[in-house]
């Protein structure tokens, strides 16, 4: 995607959502595997990612498939909302505070800010979805497809991470579905 026009806003934020998407998933097989540092490091890099992977989805609708800019102040909230929570997944336990093993899996305990990042990232994916949708409806011939796929595969992924990652583990403080919404990103590449 990016060879083909490396200076396309297009190409330039799918690529940047790819390369991150696929950095999560390594990440999240060493956090279930930690063959090198711990879960705990593990999951903590999971969470940093999720915060550019959020921030990645929020550009990309913006700039599919017109290469538009996000609205600024979407772009300058994102950035002063989220960097409190990297803050605090770095630096306190008040983001994640350990992972256990229970029945041979990895659980991670979190804390409550882990609530207030679930709430900012499901407010920008609301967004987001929003704006793809917006221009489908629009849209004509192949760009509607292409909107089309990607509201189905990136909604789809949202959705179920939002509930088994946000969600659950907020109301049933359990974090043992974490692994189904990885699978769920197999929605995008899929449809």
């Amino acid at each position: 995607v990016l060879a083909r026009n490396p200076s396309s806003r297009n190409n330039t934020s799918f690529a940047f959502l790819a390369f991150v998407l696929a950095i999560w998933a390594v990440a999240f097989s060493l956090y279930v595997n930690p063959v090198v540092l711990s879960s705990l490091v593990w999951i903590k890099v999971v969470y940093m990612l999720v915060i550019l992977m959020v921030g990645g989805m929020y550009y990309l609708a913006y700039a599919f498939p017109d290469g538009y800019h996000p609205p600024k102040l979407g772009l300058i909230l994102y950035i002063l909302t989220n960097i409190p929570l990297a803050l605090a997944l770095i630096f306190t336990n008040l983001f994640v505070s350990d992972v256990v093993i229970k029945n041979n899996k990895a659980e991670t305990l979190l804390g409550p800010v882990h609530i207030v990042a679930s709430i900012i990232w499901l407010v920008f994916s609301i967004i987001w979805i929003r704006e793809l949708v917006i221009k489908y409806q629009r849209s004509e011939k192949r760009p509607k497809l292409q909107l089309r796929y990607m509201i189905l595969g990136l909604g789809i992924y949202s959705i179920i991470a939002t509930i088994l990652d946000g969600m659950i583990p907020a109301i049933f403080h359990t974090t043992e579905y974490f692994a189904l919404s990885a699978a769920s990103s197999l929605a995008f590449p899929s449809l």
